[in-house]
């Protein structure tokens, strides 16, 4: 175990130390206990170092294991010592969506993080940060299913569903599929509260055939599709 120790705040010549120093005219059990004080407060320096050395190397490459409880699609934020750069104003409300699949597809706009359990935290692209809105008891993330040109793709969406794609949020018709929220709404201490609803990858589905208006497309069960429903 390191022991910590301290430095009076005094200066100049009348400063003083709490650590003991051997002399000349201490006796041998005193100077024992000095040398054995300094020895410890040297092992604590020495184990700070060799964590300011550890920590170091993590950054230089790109990582840093910090995350608590990683799983797919966690919301999470870096903490503001972890970032190139800080901005106080706004760093509390830039959030992540860890890495995870719907399928065997990989969602973009995540953090790409492979294996998404592990607790390491890639620094070296921060593009995918979501920049929330403050004053919000609920700022919502999810994915968003479609299928372009017949190629399917799954993508993180943020912000107001209702307002951002998501018409007819809280239903669905399985293209969308929530991860969870944030409340914004301390913006004096600047704290976040996060609601999170999906802990895990999506499993593929089964296919079956819903007829409706005399069409018939297919859906997956559980509940998720890529294509729009007839009609829609």
């Amino acid at each position: 175990m390191n022991e910590s120790f301290s430095f009076p705040p005094q200066d100049g010549p009348t400063a003083f130390s709490s650590i003991r120093t051997p002399t000349s005219y201490s006796n041998v059990f005193g100077n024992w206990q000095a040398i054995a004080q300094i020895c410890r407060a040297l092992g604590g320096l020495r184990g700070g170092n060799r964590m300011v050395a550890d920590l170091l190397s993590v950054l230089k490459n790109t990582g840093f294991t910090v995350l608590p409880n990683p799983h797919p699609f966690k919301i999470y934020s870096i903490p503001p010592a972890l970032r190139p750069t800080s901005d106080p104003a706004t760093d509390w409300l830039k959030f992540r969506i860890r890495a995870g699949m719907v399928g065997d597809m990989d969602v973009n706009g995540t953090d790409e993080q492979n294996p998404p359990d592990s607790p390491d935290i890639p620094l070296d692209d921060l593009s995918d940060e979501i920049l929330a809105t403050a004053g919000l008891d609920q700022f919502f993330f999810w994915i968003e299913l479609s299928s372009p040109g017949g190629v399917n793709t799954a993508t993180i969406k943020s912000g107001d569903p209702n307002t951002n794609g998501w018409d007819d949020y809280p239903d669905t018709d399985g293209r969308f599929i929530l991860i969870g929220w944030i409340d914004t709404t301390d913006t004096t201490n600047k704290q976040v509260k996060v609601r999170q609803i999906q802990r895990t990858d999506i499993q593929m589905g089964v296919d079956i055939s819903i007829c409706s208006g005399g069409s018939s497309s297919i859906a997956e069960v559980p509940c998720y599709r890529f294509d729009p429903p007839p009609g829609s």
